[in-house]
């Protein structure tokens, strides 16, 4: 009786934490020494069905890091060529339980474009916090891949060793919910590209009513208003016509002028003024007309006759 679980994961889909993840490798140096190589940008995710187990991971050249900056320049560009392969890649369609323990993954591995089948050996440990943390190993030959290198070579001996061991330590996060591919992302973002932008044109559309009504509502209102300034300001030019024909400015009055958009109420209030100096000057022409006529009357007027005694009875 087997003690393995069905299956190395749940089902599900899930993908690697790269803050909580290491991919990397080791090769022999002269015999002696051990270089420890690991790349610090990767991606990967898994996808597990009852159909069964589908896992694709890629791994970019270019983060590749050994410790020595001169080596590292030489093994992206003369070593893995990441101009013209910035990618190493993996794909895993197959896992069966391994007789000593853990999973097997049959796998594909690619590197400069060559493509060769790699075995891993893979444990699952479930987390406290709902992931699970995977661990892989394997190794590969890297003549297999075209991987060869004549500085790897001193007098005709390899310095550097054929065989390469690959390692992952891996924490999947398992996705509660379906994440879309490319093409949906991309479909989904040009669906909500699109909603904003008719978002938009309603909006502006609004405010371009909210503008026509405006507008109306301003003609409506200033147009009455452009006519009775017309008329008060025609009344103004009569009035200073009239103004001038009645003789010059006095400089109090100039003190008082109105302004343009009270024309009507200023000759109101000037004529009332002119009534009210002229109904003066006629009650005071008619003040000085009786004192005229009482002064005249007291010189012409016969002086009435002494009174005499009466006579005694």
């Amino acid at each position: 009786m087997s003690n393995h679980p069905v299956s190395l994961l749940e089902q599900g889909k899930w993908r690697v934490d790269g803050s909580r993840s290491t991919v990397g490798f080791l090769i022999r140096h002269l015999g002696v020494a051990t270089v420890r190589g690991r790349f610090s940008s990767f991606q990967g995710q898994i996808d597990v069905t009852e159909a069964g187990f589908h896992a694709d991971a890629t791994v970019d050249v270019a983060s590749l890091e050994t410790g020595d900056r001169v080596r590292d320049g030489r093994l992206r560009t003369e070593f893995f060529d990441a101009e013209h392969y910035p990618a190493v890649a993996l794909r895993a369609g197959l896992a069966v339980p391994a007789r000593s323990g853990g999973w097997l993954l049959r796998s594909d591995v690619t590197i400069r474009g060559i493509t060769r089948p790699v075995e891993l050996r893979a444990t699952a440990e479930p987390l406290d916090d709902g992931t699970v943390r995977l661990r892989a190993d394997g190794q590969i030959r890297r003549t297999d891949f075209g991987l060869d290198w004549d500085a790897l070579r001193v007098a005709g001996r390899l310095v550097v060793a054929d065989r390469v061991r690959l390692t992952a330590d891996a924490v999947l996060v398992r996705q509660r919910h379906a994440e879309p591919d490319g093409d949906e992302r991309g479909a989904e973002h040009g669906d909500r590209h699109g909603a904003a932008l008719r978002r938009s044109q309603v909006q502006c559309d609004q405010h371009a009513d909210q503008d026509d009504h405006h507008e109306l509502d301003l003609e409506q209102v200033v147009a009455p208003a452009l006519v009775a300034v017309g008329e008060r300001r025609a009344g103004g030019e009569q009035d200073g016509e009239r103004c001038q024909a009645a003789g010059p400015e006095a400089p109090g009055d100039r003190a008082h002028r109105r302004p343009v958009g009270v024309v009507a109420q200023g000759r109101d209030d000037r004529d009332h003024q002119h009534q009210l100096a002229a109904d003066e000057e006629r009650q005071r022409h008619d003040v000085e007309e009786a004192d005229d006529r009482h002064a005249r009357g007291s010189l012409t007027a016969p002086v009435p006759p002494p009174l005499r005694a009466a006579a005694p009875a």
